[in-house]
Parts: structure tokens; sequence; C-alpha cells
């Protein structure tokens, strides 16, 4: 991992509106669906859309998926590194407050931010 890059966490909605009515409610109604090393928010929409060629071919990515993904959209939600959870918006990103991973997930979070658990 380069010094700059982060560990991220996509969590794509399982039945996705794509920003149109009630946000889903996370993390109940998502699938985490892989695990990306980026910059920031911004570098991790770039690296989970496919652009020439499926994303998850993309280096730094760690698929928790066996089929292939669909582009990261409008709803779909990334946790950083420290448990901050984003939103994808119609236009940049909205901070979620609340910590409401399982708890399962938070554990493995917290193995990663200290390097264990790779």
């Amino acid at each position: 991992m380069l010094a700059n890059q982060k560990r991220f966490e996509v969590y794509h909605a399982t039945n996705p509106n794509f920003g149109m009515g009630k946000p889903k409610e996370f993390p109940k109604e998502y699938q985490h669906i892989a695990t990306v090393r980026c910059k920031d928010l911004d570098d991790v929409f770039r690296v989970t859309n496919h652009v020439d060629r499926p994303w998850h071919e993309n280096p730094d990515i760690r698929l928790h998926i066996k089929q292939a993904p669909r582009s990261t959209s409008v709803g779909d939600i990334v946790v950083d590194q420290d448990g901050n959870q984003w939103r994808v918006e119609s236009v940049g990103w909205k901070h979620l407050n609340e910590m409401n991973l399982p708890k399962k997930d938070r554990e493995t979070n917290i193995l990663r931010m200290v390097g264990e658990g790779d």
C-alpha cells in the first residue's frame, strides 16, 4: 500500500434506488462489495466504476462477492479506515454520523487499522 493510500470498504445497496425516494437503511439494505486502497473518496468512486475495464480488475481491489459488481452509484456507502460512513450523492458525498456497522465489521476495521487481519 502506498503511503498516501487509505483503506475503504465499499457497500452497494442491495435494491438500489439511485437517490430516488427514501435512502436505504445501512447496513441492513447493503452488501459489502469490496475493500479498496485509494487516496480519497473521489478516488474510490473513480476506481469502482466501469471505465476502460470492469472495475474489479483495477489494482488494489479486494472483491468480497463472487459475481461481477455494478458500478458504485448514488446511494451506495463507503466507509473509510476511521469508520466514517459516506453516502454517494448526486453531487459529492454526505457524511453519515451514526456508526451502525455490524459488530463483526467494526472489529474487522479495527484490526485493519492496527495492521492485522490482512
